[in-house]
Parts: C-alpha cells; sequence; structure tokens
C-alpha cells in the first residue's frame, strides 16, 4: 500500500516536471511572440492585459 502510494507520488512529480517543460517550451515563447506583437503595435489588445 505504501510501496503504490509513493509510486504515485513520484508519477504525479514526473507528471508535474513534464507539464513544466511543455509550459515553459510551448506557452512562454507564444506570450513573447503575442508580447512583441502587442509592442509592435500602435493600439495594444484588451484581450492581451485581461
Amino acid at each position: 500500500m505504501l510501496l503504490e502510494f509513493a509510486a504515485q507520488r513520484f508519477l504525479l512529480k514526473i507528471l508535474a516536471i513534464v507539464t513544466d517543460c511543455i509550459f515553459c517550451f510551448d506557452v512562454l515563447p507564444l506570450l513573447a511572440l503575442k508580447y512583441t506583437q502587442v509592442n509592435q503595435s500602435t493600439i495594444p489588445s484588451p484581450k492581451f492585459f485581461n
């Protein structure tokens, strides 16, 4: 029982790390791209700041 619990926690930890990596490599570049686009345009979109 305890081993099973430890294995589940280990898997959750790995899942969290993988999710962080996906977030870093997928979402951050998208946000950076969006941010540069907003900076380049004269009127910033309200969607970006909400």
